[in-house]
């Protein structure tokens, strides 16, 4: 009668509708077994794309503990006290750096044995980003379920794209990463004016949180392999031929 939704319902919804995801991605793994398709390769391409925001979030707090950042507060605090100033633009600067050198660094490791790795993403890779995708959503609503519940959209879309062989046209392709992405982006929208900042303001704040810990360690790293899985969903929906008609 008080109209207060408990939060291990919404827990509970968002595991369930996680579930699906998870069953796909293993009988995905299943099926390439079966039919010798190797997924481990592909395991490389999907690691380049987590490793720039591995080296983000490792620099960041380098910068941190050696102090070249504000004193990461112990719990979020007005974006006022923590402003956007020349420094804070060149730490942002740095970690924009590291994490191309990253990211160029690791792809040049990860296709230099296998330059087939380069060429059209095939079943081996839709089952690797299948399984990542499982794999960081499940973890994310173990530990934040309500974070687990806004990310549900995208796991079974972007699965689809990882899964589905030949991709439906570019069009479609984009619709769907857009739509996952959708929740997200409005969270972020919506902490951004109640907080009053500008996007770049925004990602500075957001590195103060991750660095201070309001942001888990655990979190920060779930979040670095989802973020890995959209970029590779981005790049699978780049990378394959658009359907002849």
């Amino acid at each position: 009668m008080s109209q207060v939704l408990p939060g291990w319902v919404l827990s509970l919804l968002a595991g369930t509708l996680l579930l699906p995801v998870l069953v796909a991605s293993v009988d995905a793994f299943a099926r390439a077994r079966r039919r010798h398709v190797d997924v481990l390769r592909w395991m490389r391409w999907i690691g380049a794309w987590v490793a720039p925001f591995l080296a983000a979030l490792a620099l960041a707090q380098f910068l941190a503990l050696v102090g070249a950042t504000p004193s990461p507060p112990p719990a979020p605090v007005p974006p006022a006290v923590l402003p956007l100033d020349g420094a804070a633009l060149g730490v942002l600067a740095g970690v924009a750096v590291a994490m191309g050198l990253a990211f160029f660094l690791a792809r040049w490791l990860a296709v230099r044995p296998d330059r087939e790795l380069e060429g059209e993403p095939d079943l081996g890779a839709g089952v690797a980003l299948g399984l990542t995708i499982a794999a960081g959503s499940l973890l994310l609503w173990l530990v934040n379920p309500f974070a687990g519940l806004l990310v549900v959209p995208a796991a079974h879309l972007w699965m689809l794209l990882a899964l589905t062989r030949p991709l439906p046209g570019r069009r479609v392709r984009f619709v769907l990463i857009a739509v996952g992405l959708t929740p997200a982006v409005l969270v972020a929208i919506y902490y951004m004016f109640a907080l009053s900042l500008d996007p770049l303001s925004g990602v500075w704040y957001l590195l103060m949180l991750v660095t201070g810990q309001s942001v888990g360690l655990l979190t920060s790293l779930i979040a670095c392999v989802l973020l890995a899985a959209a970029c590779a969903t981005v790049e699978t929906a780049l990378r394959w031929p658009d359907v002849q008609v």
